[in-house]
């Protein structure tokens, strides 16, 4: 709707405002430190208000946990549609593959994964995002796991997410570090403990 002097009075539309803040976020956050960006900077960004950006976000752990996971599940959806159908090995490989392409390609991203998860366990922030996206991820890996026939599918889902989290934290802090690591082997070695070769 315009004004009889030209201005554009109609609100913006609430879904396009929400993209636009978790692009900037995401992008910010991941170029910079979560620490050392500002909620103004991100609205500024975002073409919003610093106001606007509380009316979709209580705060700025929340507009940046929503940005994350919503990178995450982009990723993972991706993957998702693609193993639909495939044989259990292949599942698990392949998200094995994903999750090493993810460590490898997008540290940034690690290192505001990492930046979250202390900042919500330090300040007692609301886990439920993070508690959800384990079940979840737990969840797929026990039911391909067990489809293989392998014993303790729980167990072996947990140990499979531990060494790929633990692969995450040792890529953000020997990045740029003499301290190199042959992915590739490492790769190798995780599909073969878990017999998918």
């Amino acid at each position: 709707m315009r004004r009889d002097d030209g201005v554009n009075t109609a609100m913006p539309d609430p879904d396009d405002t929400r993209q636009k803040l978790l692009a900037a976020a995401f992008e910010l956050f991941t170029s910079n430190s979560y620490r050392k960006v500002s909620v103004s900077a991100v609205a500024e960004r975002a073409g919003v208000s610093k106001g606007g950006l509380f009316h979709y976000y209580p705060s700025k752990y929340a507009l940046a946990t929503e940005a994350l996971f919503r990178h995450i599940e982009a990723g993972m959806s991706g993957y998702l549609e693609n193993a639909a159908g495939t044989e259990p090995r292949d599942r698990i490989r392949g998200l094995i593959d994903v999750s090493f392409d993810t460590i490898v390609a997008d540290s940034s991203a690690i290192r505001l994964f990492l930046d979250l998860y202390e900042e919500g366990l330090d300040d007692g922030e609301d886990m439920n995002m993070w508690k959800d996206f384990f079940h979840r991820y737990h969840s797929y890996l026990t039911t391909a796991i067990s489809e293989t026939g392998q014993n303790r599918p729980e167990a072996r889902a947990l140990i499979l997410m531990a060494a790929l989290d633990g692969l995450s934290l040792y890529c953000a802090f020997m990045r740029g570090s003499d301290g190199r690591m042959d992915i590739e082997a490492i790769r190798k070695t995780l599909v073969e403990m878990y017999r998918l070769d």
